[in-house]
Order: C-alpha cells, then sequence, then structure tokens
C-alpha cells in the first residue's frame, strides 16, 4: 500500500504536525466534511480541543515522553477555579482579549455579565498569562493521570510494552495508488508489532466498540502499514474513577479490513481533490450513502 516509507528520527510533535502528508486525523475530517477538510489545508479551519483530547495528549506525554512534560504542561494551583462549561472557556478567551467586562460576557453568548464569575476566573487569567503556550491540568486531572499512570505500570502485559518499544516514532510514506503523501506519529513499535495508547471515559471492557465506532482499526492498520508489522496492538486506560487498564489486540482480518478502509479513504481523497472537494467521500464509490 506504501512505498518510500522514511522514519524522521528526533522529529517533535510541532514539526510533525507541521510536515506535509495525510494523517490518520486528516482523514476523520474528511470524512466529516470535505469542506472542512479543505479549509484546514488552507490554513482556515484548526479542529478544537475537547477535555478528552487534552487528557489524552496529556496522558500521552506523561507517559510517553515525560522528559517533556514540564515544557508542554502546567498543574494550576490546588483551589484555583477554572473553567468548568462551555460558556466560561469562551469566556476565559475574550477575557485574555483585554476587552470589559460587558463585552466578554456579550462575546461568550451570555445574556447579561455575572460579575462573580468574572472575578472568580480572573485569578486564572492572571496565571495563564505566565506560562506561555504551556497547557493547563488541573489538580484534579493531575491527580487522574497520575491514578491512571500507575495502573498502566501495575499492568504486566501493558509495563512490558513499555519497556520493549520505541515511542512516539514519525513516518512519512507515499501511497502507491494515489501519490499522496501520508504520515503517522505512532506511540510505540516493537520488534514486530505497534502498539496505540488510548484512553477512555468508559469502562475498558467497553473498549473493543469504540475501535470500530472510531475508526481506530484504520488508524492503527495505518501505523502497522509504517512501521513494516502486522500486529496491531492497543493499551486502553479508563479516565474515570477506576482508572483500569486493559490490553487488545487485533486479529489479522481486522487489521487488514483496516488497511483497506486506509486505502479507499486515500482513493475518495485523491478523487475529491480532482473537484475542489465538493462531495462527501461515499460520492466516488456508491453515490448513495448506504445506511
Amino acid at each position: 500500500m506504501y512505498r518510500e516509507i522514511t522514519e524522521h528520527i528526533g522529529c517533535t510533535q510541532a514539526e510533525y504536525f507541521a510536515m506535509d502528508g495525510i494523517s490518520n486525523s486528516d482523514v476523520n475530517l474528511f470524512q466529516r466534511s470535505p469542506y472542512l477538510y479543505k479549509a484546514k489545508l488552507e490554513g482556515m479551519y484548526s479542529s478544537p480541543v475537547s477535555d478528552p483530547m487534552r487528557m489524552g495528549s496529556a496522558f500521552d506525554c506523561l507517559l510517553l515522553e515525560p522528559h517533556l512534560w514540564v515544557d508542554q504542561y502546567i498543574v494550576t494551583p490546588l483551589g484555583m477555579d477554572t473553567p468548568t462549561t462551555s460558556k466560561q472557556v469562551g469566556l476565559v478567551k475574550a477575557m485574555r482579549s483585554g476587552l470589559d467586562m460587558q463585552e466578554c460576557f456579550t462575546l461568550a453568548g451570555y445574556a447579561r455579565p455575572d460579575p462573580k464569575t468574572f472575578h472568580k476566573l480572573k485569578p486564572y487569567i492572571d496565571f495563564l498569562a505566565d506560562i506561555g503556550s504551556r497547557t493547563t491540568i488541573s489538580a484534579d486531572e493531575y491527580s487522574t493521570l497520575q491514578n491512571m499512570l500507575e495502573s498502566v505500570r501495575d499492568n504486566p502485559v501493558a509495563s512490558q510494552s513499555l519497556q520493549e518499544t520505541t515511542k512516539q516514532i514519525v513516518y512519512t510514506a507515499t501511497h502507491e495508488e494515489t501519490g499522496l503523501t501520508v504520515k503517522g506519529m505512532l506511540d510505540m513499535v516493537g520488534g514486530d508489532y505497534v502498539c496505540d495508547l488510548k484512553t477512555t471515559g468508559e469502562e475498558v471492557s467497553r473498549f473493543p466498540r469504540k475501535i470500530w465506532n472510531y475508526n481506530y482499526d484504520r488508524q492503527i492498520a495505518h501505523y502497522a502499514s509504517l512501521a513494516g508489522v502486522d500486529v496491531c496492538r492497543f493499551i486502553a486506560v479508563e479516565r474515570g474513577h477506576l482508572n483500569e487498564v486493559d490490553v487488545f489486540e487485533l486479529h489479522i482480518d481486522r487489521v487488514e479490513s483496516g488497511r483497506e478502509k486506509m486505502h479507499q479513504a486515500l482513493l475518495d481523497i485523491h478523487a475529491s481533490s480532482q473537484d475542489g472537494f465538493k462531495h462527501r467521500a461515499h460520492f466516488y464509490s456508491t453515490k448513495w450513502k448506504l445506511i
């Protein structure tokens, strides 16, 4: 499926995101909306970062690249009020722009100003001004991350994967049929397998259905193709109160199915690029969307 596979040794996350190439996240965006994908290519759209995504990225860093933690994350002081709703997140963004109170609440979608909320979040605004581009993690969230970390280390199969793999390897390659450049940052690569770290808000026993619901099979099969292996594994960690861990390995048939899904997605992206990304993916195969 891929040729001209290249490993980029020492590539940072910032360099990876700036690198040309279609990632699994790009495929997700294209399948969600070709218009949004085109906007991203033109620098007009960036995907929002949800709290689960922020916590997942923080856990990846803490477990896989702990030496980068202090440069990328900071824990807010215990007891400091932080935004707890989407409106408050919008309010924080408005407050950081230097607008007055009335303008801040209007921009954040409030019907009227709430001075109590404004003054409650002011220390957090001052804190953000001093930390640069680092991502904030609350004290409670950091405690959860530490519990998750210990759960992984206490699981003998998961901990063995951590010990015997190379972390955060970046690859690029060329898709043979379309000539498109693809890329991937792989969490863990062993001698004959790839392993992806996933966090979940549900019990880990329910994780397998997420593999299909969120196309994780396509993602890890893409990674396996880049690394030149066939064995695909997941370490799933619960973000909830138990912070349980479980490990999963895809059957080879599922791996091949995931590869086919990635191959078809790249064919669709290439076809869509020829007409300015006007149509959704199913237009190029079935015309009508099969449901």
